[in-house]
């Protein structure tokens, strides 16, 4: 019986870094699919890990690649990327809320998860908030899926793990936590209530 739901934040219940390239690409010299790729490099992780600040991140970029873009409307359209939740899933979050132990485990730096969590109030409906730059360690390392599974107190097949990336998923499964790839909010309903989750 599922008794945990265990949430991803990025492209999951806001808007994370996709879709930010359509803006950003009258500011940085790159084809528009590429601009993702140079976001989330190597100092993007140390950011996520909590090692560097977003103000070192974005120095960082701009620095590395040379790019000429001020450091501040890096970090004006990142935010208005995150203003942003994915449709329906606030709703969807609203309905769980009380009947089921709501947890929230993403990968993230600690300035955007603060800016986020702001924003958007409906965050505080989850009982335990796990960010990477908290834990040290993501959502590729099974001691995060561990550590959540110790602080909740439940087995494994009793949280249910939902993520838009397939890798992570392949990570929690592996720990025998049941998991249901995110893609949009109608396929997510259909999917809760496989595993006899009621859902409106």
């Amino acid at each position: 019986m599922i008794k945990c739901i265990i949430f991803d934040l990025a492209d999951t219940l806001v808007r994370g870094l996709t879709g930010i390239e359509e803006k950003l690409v009258r500011y940085i010299p790159l084809p528009k699919e590429q601009i993702l790729t140079y976001l989330r490099g190597g100092w993007f992780i140390e950011f996520l890990l909590g090692n560097i600040s977003e103000e070192d991140y974005l120095q960082e970029l701009i620095c590395r690649n040379q790019w000429n873009v001020d450091k501040s409307i890096l970090k004006n359209i990142i935010r208005e990327n995150f203003n942003h939740d994915i449709p329906g899933m606030a709703d969807i979050v609203q309905q769980l809320s009380g009947r089921y132990l709501l947890v929230l485990l993403s990968n993230h730096g600690k300035e955007w998860a603060e800016y986020i969590e702001a924003v958007h109030g409906f965050l505080k409906m989850f009982k335990y908030r796990f960010y990477s730059y908290e834990m040290k360690c993501g959502k590729a390392n099974p001691e995060i899926y561990l550590s959540l599974l110790k602080k909740t107190n439940l087995p494994p097949n009793n949280c249910l793990f939902i993520d838009d990336r397939e890798k992570f998923l392949e990570i929690a499964k592996n720990e025998g936590i049941h998991t249901i790839k995110f893609e949009n909010c109608e396929r997510l309903k259909l999917s809760l209530r496989e595993f006899g989750i009621k859902i409106k």
